[in-house]
C-alpha cells in the first residue's frame, strides 16, 4: 500500500509539472516506425533496414515519462531523447541494426509489464530478437517504471538505464543486472540526493565493494551519474554526452560514460554475471610527487572466478595481474604526468569483463598550449578554441591588462571565444587560466586581427528582443542549433544549454546565412506587439523567417503579419530533428528591423520564429 501511495502521489506531481511544460511536437516519425497493439498496449516499434540474413537483433524498450491522457501510442511516443538515441536521432543511423520498442501508457507502467514482455518475446520467436540483449530505459514516470520492470522480471533483461527518478528495491534480485542511472540533484522526484547514494551502496556492497555510491566508480555494478540541475537535464544530457563529475571542488571531465552505444549495447544476459573491480589505493584523486613510484592495490570479485586483470596507465598497458598478495592484486606505477588516468580491467573465468578507472594527480601548474589566433572578418562567424594543459578544471579568463575582446566576440570559461565580429582591426590580447588547485599562469603577445567586411556579405547587429535579451547571431548550416536552449544549473553557475538534439537536419540551401537564434521558449513571444525583435542591417537585405507548421497529426497557422506581409517561399521546409519550419521572406532597406512576437500559443506551434 505505501508503494501505492508513494505512486500516486510522484503520477499527482508529474501531471501537475510536466503536462504543463510539454511541447506539441507534430512529430513525422522515419518509416522504421510502425504503430503495434499487444492486448491493452499499444505501442510503436522501430524496426531496423538492412539486417543480415539470420542475425538476430538487441531490443530496446524505452518507457516514457509522465503523462498522456490516455494509452493510445503515436509518433510522439517515439520523439523523447531516450528513445530516438538509439537510432542517432535525425541521423537516422545505428551502430548495429537494433529494435526500438517504445509503448504508451497515461499513469504508471505495471499493467503494461504482461504485454511488453509477450510483445517482445513474439520477436524473439520469430527469430528477429536475440533473447540475450534485450534492454530497457525510461526517463521520470518511465524511470520509476524502469525499476519496477526489473524487480518483476530480474533475469529478463541484459543491461537496464533508468533516468530522473530513485533506485527502488529489493536489490538483492538484480544486483548483478548492469544498471548505469543518470538523474539530477535537483530532481523533485527525490528530496535528498543522499538517499540516492545510500541505494547505490548498498548494491554496491552486495559485490564486496565497501567504498559507497561515488560516481566515478566504473567497475562495480550499478554505475550512476548525478547532474547538477533540475528535472529533465539528465534526459537531454545523457542521451547526448555524459560531462564531467564532481568530488568535493574537483571537477573531472569524462569521457568514460556513454550510457547507450558503448555500454549497454555490450553487455550480454547469459546466466554469467560480470565481475567487479576497484582499487584500493591509490585513491580518486590522490596527489602524489612528480616522478615517484606509487604501490596500487586493486580488488575483484566474480560469481564464479577471476582470471586476470590488465593494468595501464594513460591507456598504456602496465601488466596482467593474475595472483594476490595479502588478499589484493598488487603492482606499482611511476606518475610522471600532471594527471595519470590509471585502469583495470578485471576478467572473470567465462571472459566477462568490467573496467574501473581513477585518476592520480601531481600538483603542476598549467600551461597554455596556444600560440596564435586565427583572422576573422567582419559579418562572419568567428570561432577558436584555447587549449592548455595542466590539472583539470582549468578556466581561461582575459587578463586584467589584456586588451578587451573585438566588439561581438564573447569568450566563456572553457577557452572558446567566438561571435560575429562587427568593426575591424588587431587587438592584442593576453590570457589567464586556473586550474581546479587555484594555480594560475597569465600569457600575452596573442594578436586577434579582423579583417574588413567581405563584398556581399551583410553585417547584423544589436538583436534584442522587447525584454531586453541580447541575441546571437550565428551562420546557418547542417547541424547548427537554431534556438537559444533551456536553462539548466551546470557545477558553477546558471548558464544556457541547448540540448544537441534539436540542430538543423534540413536546411534546404540557406547554409551560410547568418541567422539570429531567438529563444524557443513561447511564453516569451505569445504577443503581437510591434516591437518584439529588433536588429540592425548594414546593406539592403533579404529577411527570411522561419516559423514552425504542424501538417502531420496537428494543424498550425501563422501569425497575421507574417501571413499578409511575407511572401512564403513555397515547397521550402526547414527540418530540426521533428519540428517544421516554413520559410516566409521580405525585402528590408539597411537599417533597423523590428518583427513582432511569434503568437505562439495563439498559432498551435511550441517554439518562437528564428530570422
Amino acid at each position: 500500500m505505501k508503494k501505492l501511495l508513494i505512486s500516486i502521489l510522484l503520477i499527482s506531481i508529474f501531471s501537475k509539472i510536466l503536462i504543463q511544460a510539454q511541447p506539441t511536437i507534430d512529430y513525422k516519425p522515419f518509416p522504421e516506425w510502425a504503430w503495434h497493439q499487444q492486448g491493452s498496449t499499444q505501442y510503436y516499434l522501430y524496426t531496423p533496414k538492412n539486417i543480415p540474413a539470420g542475425h538476430l537483433c538487441p531490443i530496446v524498450i524505452f518507457l516514457h515519462g509522465c503523462c498522456g491522457v490516455n494509452d493510445s501510442a503515436t509518433p510522439r511516443n517515439c520523439v523523447d531523447p531516450g528513445a530516438r538515441v538509439w537510432h542517432n536521432f535525425g541521423a537516422n543511423t545505428q551502430p548495429e541494426p537494433t529494435y526500438i520498442f517504445s509503448p504508451a501508457t497515461s499513469s504508471g507502467w505495471d499493467q503494461h509489464f504482461t504485454d511488453i514482455v509477450t510483445a517482445v518475446n513474439a520477436l524473439v520467436t520469430a527469430k528477429q530478437v536475440d533473447p540475450q540483449r534485450i534492454y530497457i530505459n525510461g526517463f521520470s514516470m518511465g524511470g520509476f517504471g524502469t525499476w519496477d520492470f526489473i524487480n518483476d522480471y530480474p533475469t529478463y533483461f541484459a543491461g537496464a538505464a533508468p533516468m530522473g527518478c530513485t533506485p527502488s528495491g529489493p536489490f538483492t534480485d538484480i544486483e548483478n543486472l548492469p544498471i548505469f542511472q543518470n538523474t539530477s540533484n535537483q530532481d523533485f522526484t527525490f528530496s535528498n540526493p543522499a538517499t540516492e547514494v545510500a541505494d547505490f551502496s548498498a548494491i554496491r556492497a552486495l559485490h564486496g565493494y565497501d567504498k559507497g555510491g561515488e560516481q566515478w566508480e566504473t567497475g562495480v555494478n550499478p554505475r550512476w551519474h548525478m547532474y547538477d540541475g533540475t528535472h529533465g537535464t539528465e534526459q537531454y544530457m545523457s542521451t547526448q554526452e555524459q560531462g564531467y563529475i564532481q568530488q568535493g571542488s574537483y571537477i573531472w571531465y569524462s569521457h568514460l560514460y556513454d550510457v547507450y552505444q558503448n555500454w549497454m549495447l555490450t553487455k550480454i544476459n547469459d546466466g554469467n554475471a560480470y565481475p567487479s573491480v576497484w582499487f584500493e589505493s591509490p585513491n580518486f584523486i590522490q596527489m602524489v610527487t612528480k616522478g615517484s613510484t606509487v604501490p596500487v592495490k586493486i580488488s575483484a570479485t566474480d560469481d564464479g572466478s577471476i582470471a586476470k586483470i590488465m593494468f595501464y596507465a594513460n591507456n598504456i598497458y602496465q601488466g596482467t595481474l593474475t595472483t594476490k598478495t595479502n588478499g589484493y592484486y598488487q603492482t606499482i606505477v611511476k606518475i610522471n604526468n600532471c594527471e595519470t588516468l590509471l585502469s583495470a580491467t578485471a576478467y572473470d573465468n567465462l571472459g566477462k569483463t568490467s573496467t574501473t578507472s581513477i585518476l592520480v594527480r601531481t600538483n603542476e601548474g598549467p600551461i597554455i598550449t596556444t600560440t596564435e589566433l586565427p583572422e576573422g572578418e567582419v559579418g562572419s562567424y568567428y570561432y577558436k578554441r584555447l587549449f592548455a594543459i595542466g590539472n583539470e578544471g582549468i578556466t581561461f579568463k582575459l587578463a586584467p591588462n589584456s586588451a578587451p575582446l573585438p566588439n561581438g566576440l564573447t569568450m566563456t570559461d572553457d577557452g572558446i571565444i567566438s561571435g560575429i565580429p562587427i568593426v575591424s582591426g588587431t587587438t592584442i590580447l593576453r590570457f589567464t587560466i586556473t586550474d581546479n588547485l587555484n594555480d594560475s599562469v597569465t600569457k600575452g603577445g596573442y594578436a586577434l586581427t579582423i579583417l574588413p567586411k567581405n563584398p556581399g556579405e551583410v553585417l547584423v547587429t544589436n538583436m534584442i528582443t522587447k525584454y531586453g535579451s541580447v541575441l546571437p547571431a550565428y551562420k546557418m548550416k547542417l547541424g547548427a542549433l537554431p534556438w537559444s536552449g533551456m536553462t539548466f544549473t551546470t557545477y558553477s553557475q546558471t548558464a544556457t544549454y541547448q540540448s544537441t538534439e534539436d540542430n538543423f537536419s534540413n536546411t534546404i540551401g540557406y547554409d551560410g546565412l547568418t541567422y539570429i537564434q531567438t529563444p524557443s521558449n513561447a511564453q516569451e513571444v505569445n504577443d503581437s506587439s510591434l516591437n518584439y525583435l529588433t536588429f540592425n542591417v548594414d546593406v539592403p537585405v533579404t529577411v527570411y523567417v522561419a516559423y514552425e507548421y504542424k501538417d502531420s497529426l496537428q494543424t498550425s497557422t501563422v501569425p497575421t503579419w507574417l501571413s499578409s506581409g511575407f511572401t512564403k517561399v513555397s515547397n521550402q521546409e526547414i527540418v530540426i530533428q521533428y519540428f517544421y519550419c516554413q520559410v516566409y521572406r521580405k525585402n528590408f532597406p539597411a537599417g533597423t528591423i523590428t518583427l513582432p512576437g511569434a503568437n505562439s500559443y495563439a498559432n498551435n506551434v511550441a517554439n518562437n520564429y528564428f530570422v
